[in-house]
């Protein structure tokens, strides 16, 4: 191999080479030394350089597939020892690269990675393997609590945004949920939510929050005006079913109230009555309206019997007082005509009329007559004693006049 051509007067013995192995570690010149020897012990030695080339591409073995997963920044990276499967050259372990050796939330699912092995000489081999990129850490779903008023119709909606206080993911949210997110009359007080977070990747997390569903809006009182009769005890009464014409709410009322709600006598005629609603969530309203209290009972009089009295002594009449039997329900005036301890003259009749009437108008009457008898004698005083002669008439020309006097009249 060496030899080229060497030359000897008297023929040439042996020629050796040294050295004349070689290995890896040979890679590149190599200064070798030929020795010629005659057939007289006579020797001469020249040089070469021998070039060893390794022309032996180093063999890539890849691992068949490989899962990694994503941390909680959304990277993760990997090392050449997880795709080398045993990868070799003839002159001594490979240097391994990869490509690519880093992966981020786009990456998730199937990626091809290359490893290339290369030798000392610069020789390369590479070989291919699917490195399986996953996202398995669940988002972070953080809630918050919320107060939500019910309409004017008892109904409540809350939407995600109120719940949700910044919940997160590595790789990203696609979807949020939250159920229940509407609410009624039922619901008022606390209620538990629940917010379902579901990242980009399908992993989710829920977390809970409490929904304060509140009633702030009043009920609506109508009123209505009524006309009401007192009893023959001189009272009335009202509901507030009967004043109330219509009144509601959005949760439904709880109780009406109206006051006043009793009447008697003192109250006839028109009255503000106040109707106050209140519904089942502590929320009022009121309204009023105009009670009218009437009185339709009339009174009843019973005028005493006829009455027949003598004159007062030393009276042509006399002052008679008397008095008729009512009743009513409130309390009436009584009218006589003539009033009572009217004085009346002697040998007359007179009705006297007994009017009884409420303080709506209503009445009653009855008569009755007074008769006054003269109870005095009148007086007469005759002529003194006479005497006459038998032939003398007895006229009063001659026997005198009788005089009478009477106190209420002539005789």
């Amino acid at each position: 191999d060496i030899d080229n051509g060497s030359s000897d007067n008297c023929d040439i013995e042996s020629m050796t080479v040294f050295p004349n192995t070689f290995d890896c570690n040979s890679v590149g010149n190599n200064e070798v030394y030929l020795t010629v020897r005659d057939v007289n012990s006579n020797e001469q030695i020249c040089t070469t350089t021998v070039m060893v080339i390794d022309n032996t591409p180093p063999t890539a073995l890849c691992v068949s597939s490989l899962d990694v997963y994503l941390d909680a920044n959304g990277n993760v990276s990997i090392t050449t020892g997880q795709i080398d499967n045993g990868s070799y050259d003839n002159c001594g372990p490979p240097t391994l690269s990869i490509a690519p050796s880093n992966f981020t939330c786009a990456n998730v699912g199937a990626n091809t990675v290359t490893l290339t092995a290369e030798d000392a000489s610069g020789l390369q081999s590479t070989c291919m393997t699917s490195v399986n990129v996953i996202d398995q850490i669940p988002p972070a779903a953080v809630c918050q609590n919320y107060t939500v008023q019910l309409d004017n119709n008892g109904n409540a909606s809350v939407g995600v945004a109120n719940i949700n206080n910044g919940s997160s993911d590595n790789c990203g949210i696609a979807q949020m949920t939250l159920s229940p997110n509407t609410f009624t009359c039922s619901n008022v007080g606390a209620n538990t939510v629940t917010l379902t977070v579901i990242d980009v990747n399908n992993n989710m997390n829920t977390c809970t929050a409490t929904v304060t569903v509140q009633d702030n809006v009043p009920p609506t009182a109508i009123c209505q005006n009524r006309t009401i009769q007192l009893d023959n005890n001189g009272n009335a009464s009202i509901t507030a079913a009967e004043i109330n014409n219509g009144s509601n709410d959005n949760c439904g009322i709880q109780n009406m109230q109206v006051n006043p709600s009793t009447f008697n006598c003192t109250n006839l005629g028109p009255q503000t009555v106040v109707l106050t609603v209140s519904d089942v969530n502590g929320n009022t309203d009121n309204c009023t309206s105009t009670v009218t209290v009437q009185d339709l009972i009339a009174p009843t009089i019973t005028c005493p019997a006829n009455i027949v009295v003598p004159n007062d002594p030393g009276q042509c009449g006399a002052n008679v007082v008397y008095s008729a039997n009512y009743s009513d329900n409130c309390i009436p005036t009584v009218i006589y005509n003539p009033p009572s301890g009217t004085f009346f003259n002697i040998n007359t009749t007179t009705t006297v009329t007994c009017t009884v009437r409420d303080q709506a108008g209503n009445s009653d009457f009855c008569t009755f007559t007074v008769t006054i008898t003269d109870n005095v004698a009148p007086s007469i005083t005759c002529p003194g004693n006479l005497t006459i002669s038998c032939d003398e008439s007895v006229d009063p020309a001659n026997t005198g006049t009788a005089t009478s006097t009477d106190l209420c009249g002539t005789t």
